[in-house]
């Protein structure tokens, strides 16, 4: 154990060392974790960062810097803070399982029949949606009661995003069309959009529309008013890993399909795993950004592991398995380097407003995982 604390004292030493010379981050504060962090999750307010790792979450007040760990039987697939941030809310299994801040303790759960892939909060956080790759299902999160259910087309995709929020709408994507179905009205209308997967309202001139991914790896802005649509992005059946939209640009990160491993075996060292298309959605003009770095020495692998974009500074931040984290600007293809742990960084997250960065920082210790969660503040 005093060897575990020493080499988490001479870690922190570290980054805090790594990031003096860059002012893109400013380190904040962390919080232990048992184990390896799988995922992250800001509150909307920021109060709260809850960190997965596995079968156990935990939760922690960044005002307090207290944390509470929520064990479960079984691995958690997802984790939503309501949007007041009075509930916390993880799916296990088929299970739903509500936690409250206000009476730090478990609430109640519920069953959705299937295994969860999502959970999405109304903006009222009076409804919240369970999705499993076949099934929705809304609830009334204080009546506790199901209040709506339809199906969806099975589809393992990376991004996929086939449910939100729109006022008293939820919207949701099914095989061969766009499902509008008002929760207080109880009116249900479709548009047809064959092949959807990943929905994302936005805003334009007072004029809301939603951009439609579909499975044959077009993007599709449609008019609400109008229901007309036009495609004005053509990725191709790629590997979406993210579709966001910001300051009118829509901004698609890009897996590569396959990196041969003879790419590894040659002297080059740069590799490019990661691509970002930005489309300026009022000109519908297309740029690039590869995200190239060096390669792990011996590794057959591609080394970024998660790649976020800041909506309000038009930044990429990428999690790398060499232990740095890098950041591009939308136009600068140098990106700023920091090293903040000798193993792998396998996730990271912003928070909404993208001021706050959470970066999980592994140790090893007689064979134990022990992770310290690091939260920066982003530099503008």
């Amino acid at each position: 154990m005093k060897r575990l604390i020493l080499c988490t004292m001479l870690a922190l030493q570290f980054s805090a060392m790594c990031l003096a010379a860059d002012s893109k981050l400013t380190y904040l504060q962390n919080f232990s974790v048992n184990g390896l962090v799988i995922d992250l999750a800001f509150s909307s307010k920021n109060t709260y960062l809850a960190a997965n790792s596995g079968k156990a979450v935990t939760t922690c007040n960044l005002k307090t810097n207290k944390s509470v760990s929520l064990q479960y039987t079984d691995y958690v697939s997802c984790m939503v803070f309501s949007p007041d941030e009075s509930r916390f809310v993880t799916a296990v299994g088929q299970d739903i399982f509500f936690y409250s801040f206000q009476k730090n303790a478990s609430m109640f759960q519920k069953n959705h029949g299937k295994k969860i892939t999502t959970l999405t909060f109304s903006p009222d956080g009076a409804y919240l949606a369970s999705t499993s790759l076949t099934t929705l299902k809304v609830w009334n999160v204080k009546t506790r009661k199901l209040v709506y259910h339809d199906s969806l087309w099975e589809h393992k995709d990376l991004t996929r995003k086939s449910v939100d929020f729109h006022g008293s709408l939820i919207v949701y994507a099914t095989k061969n069309a766009i499902v509008f179905y008002d929760l207080e009205s109880k009116n249900k209308t479709k548009i047809n959009v064959p092949n959807s997967l990943s929905i994302n309202f936005y805003t334009h001139n007072k004029t809301t529309y939603l951009l439609v991914y579909s499975g044959n790896g077009n993007i599709q802005k449609l008019n609400l008013q109008t229901t007309k649509a036009h495609t004005i992005q053509k990725l191709g059946l790629k590997l979406v890993k993210s579709i966001t939209i910001a300051q009118n640009k829509l901004i698609c990160v890009i897996r590569s399909q396959s990196i041969p491993l003879a790419v590894f075996n040659q002297n080059k060292q740069n590799i490019t795993d990661y691509t970002v298309f930005v489309t300026n959605l009022l000109t519908n003009k297309t740029t690039k950004l590869p995200l190239s770095h060096h390669k792990l020495s011996n590794s057959n692998i591609p080394t970024t592991s998660h790649v976020e974009v800041d909506k309000s500074s038009l930044r990429i931040i990428a999690a790398l398995r060499d232990g740095t984290i890098r950041t591009w600007d939308l136009d600068n293809k140098i990106p700023t380097i920091i090293r903040l742990s000798n193993f792998s960084i396998n996730t990271c997250t912003l928070s909404s407003s993208g001021s706050l960065l959470a970066v999980p920082v592994t140790t090893m210790d007689n064979g134990n995982f022990y992770t310290q969660v690091k939260i920066f503040t982003c530099n503008k």
